[in-house]
């Protein structure tokens, strides 16, 4: 956690405001530290994301490098941001390989399923 902590990007976004556009590629993973943002897909919401929660966890791991939704602020949010080359850096300082796996099987269930 320490290795992340010091090279995350820290933003803020105001309300109505886009974090990511669909369609678009991405190699990072957003987390909703303050305030809540929804993902549209087409125009429609289809998740909320409160705070703690993370989108894009399956661009910092290099399974999808599309964004399927807009994520959009629904309020004031402070936001950080871990790029996957900050992600394979903890990793090489850190390895956990078999908790790695775990992850990635995890997030191509959960896009799976955000997907369908």
């Amino acid at each position: 956690r320490q290795l992340l902590a010091s090279d995350v990007e820290r933003r803020l976004y105001f309300p109505g405001q886009e974090l990511v556009q669909e369609n678009t590629t991405s190699s990072g993973m957003l987390v909703v530290n303050l305030g809540t943002c929804v993902l549209k897909s087409r125009g429609v919401v289809v998740k909320v994301y409160p705070p703690g929660s993370c989108f894009g966890s399956c661009f910092m791991l290099g399974i999808l490098e599309t964004h399927i939704g807009t994520l959009v602020c629904r309020s004031t949010c402070h936001v950080l941001g871990i790029s996957r080359s900050v992600y394979a850096h903890a990793l090489d300082e850190q390895p956990a390989v078999q908790a790695s796996r775990a992850i990635i099987a995890q997030e191509r269930q959960a896009t799976k399923e955000l997907q369908s």
